[in-house]
C-alpha cells in the first residue's frame, strides 16, 4: 500500500500563488484555470488533456496520478508530448515551473490577477445565488454525490489499473 500524505506541501500540482484567493476557493480556481486553458489560441489538443488532468489531481491528490508512466497511459501521450504540452505551458505562462525527476512530475500553476478576480467574482455570486434558492422537495440533501454504478468488468479494469 503507498502511503500518501495530502498535506498542501507534499503535493506535487499546485498553483504558486493564491493570493487574496482561500483554500476553499481553490477548486473555483482550477475551472477557472482550465478553461482557459482550453479557451486558449495557442492550446494544443495534449496541453488541454494535460491540463485537464492536471487540475483534476488537484481535486484527488493522489501522487499515483502524475507519475509520468501513469499519464503517459492514462492519458495516451508519449513522454516527448507531455513535454512538449508541459513547455507550451511554461511559454503562455499558464504554469510558473516545472520538474520532472525520474517518473515524478511537479508543477507550479500560474494564475493571474484577472483569474484570481474571477475567482473571487464566482464565489461571491455563487454564495450570493445559493442563498437565494431554497430546496425543492423531493431533491437530495445538499452535497449528497450521485455516481453511476459501477459494472463488474468495469470495476475489474480500474483494480487492474491501480496494481501496475
Amino acid at each position: 500500500m503507498v502511503k500518501q500524505d495530502h498535506s498542501i506541501e507534499a503535493r506535487r500540482v499546485r498553483f504558486e500563488s493564491i493570493e487574496g484567493l482561500q483554500r476553499r476557493d481553490l477548486g473555483i480556481a482550477g475551472e477557472v484555470w482550465l478553461k482557459d486553458v482550453c479557451d486558449a489560441s495557442w492550446a494544443s489538443r495534449e496541453s488541454m488533456k494535460l491540463a485537464g488532468h492536471l487540475v483534476r489531481y488537484m481535486s484527488m491528490p493522489d501522487t499515483r496520478q502524475v507519475a509520468i508512466a501513469r499519464i503517459e497511459h492514462q492519458l495516451q501521450l508519449t513522454r516527448e508530448e507531455i513535454s512538449s504540452a508541459l513547455r507550451l505551458l511554461r511559454h503562455f505562462w499558464a504554469i510558473e515551473a516545472f520538474s520532472v525527476s525520474g517518473d515524478e512530475l511537479h508543477v507550479a500553476l500560474h494564475l493571474t490577477t484577472l483569474q484570481r478576480l474571477r475567482v473571487l467574482e464566482a464565489r461571491h455570486r455563487f454564495e450570493f445565488l445559493m442563498r437565494q434558492t431554497a430546496p425543492e422537495p423531493g431533491l437530495p440533501p445538499a452535497g449528497a454525490r450521485w455516481l453511476p454504478p459501477e459494472r463488474q468488468e468495469e470495476a475489474s479494469m480500474v483494480d487492474a489499473s491501480r496494481t501496475r
